[in-house]
C-alpha cells in the first residue's frame, strides 16, 4: 500500500480569520444586489445611480462585475496552489495549509490541475472582457416604458 502524504490543515481559529472578511463581504454584496435590486426591480430604468441609468449598472454588473469578483476569488485562494503545480509539479503548495484534508499530488497529475486552473482564469478574464463589450449590446429602453417613470 502507498504512503499518502496529506497537506497540513488549517485550525479552526484560523480558518475563522481567513473567512470572516470573505463572509462578510459576501453580505454585504448579497445586501447591496438583493435589496437594492428588489427596489429597482419593477422598473429598473426609471432610477439613476451616480448619474447612471441602473439598468445598465446592472447589465454592467452581471456581464463585468460578476466575472471580476470570480476571479478575485479565485487569486486569493487558489493562484499559489496553480503556481506551484505548473513549476513544481506539486499541489498543493508545500508552505500552503488547507481547509479540508487534501492529498498531496505530485508530478504530471499536479501539473494537469494546475494547467486547468490557469484554463479557469484565463476564461474568466475572457468572459469579463467580453461583457465588457456587451454593455453597448443591451437591450434598448422603449419610449413607452420611459412613459412610467413620469406617471410614477
Amino acid at each position: 500500500m502507498k504512503n499518502i502524504k496529506y497537506a497540513e490543515q488549517y485550525s479552526l481559529k484560523e480558518k475563522v480569520v481567513i473567512l470572516s472578511p470573505v463572509v462578510v463581504i459576501l453580505l454585504v454584496v448579497f445586501y447591496l444586489v438583493f435589496f437594492v435590486l428588489k427596489e429597482l426591480s419593477q422598473p429598473i430604468h426609471c432610477y439613476e445611480l451616480a448619474g447612471i441609468n441602473a439598468f445598465s449598472v446592472v447589465w454592467g454588473g452581471l456581464f463585468i462585475g460578476f466575472p471580476v469578483l470570480l476571479l478575485l476569488n479565485l487569486l486569493y485562494f487558489e493562484a499559489k496552489n496553480m503556481y506551484s503545480a505548473l513549476f513544481s509539479g506539486r499541489y498543493p503548495h508545500p508552505n500552503n495549509k488547507v481547509f479540508v484534508k487534501s492529498k498531496i499530488i505530485t508530478g504530471v497529475k499536479a501539473r494537469i490541475k494546475g494547467f486547468g486552473l490557469l484554463v479557469l482564469f484565463i476564461f474568466v478574464i475572457c468572459f469579463g472582457i467580453w461583457g465588457g463589450f456587451q454593455i453597448d449590446n443591451r437591450p434598448s429602453i422603449k419610449q413607452s416604458d420611459m412613459e412610467l417613470c413620469k406617471e410614477r
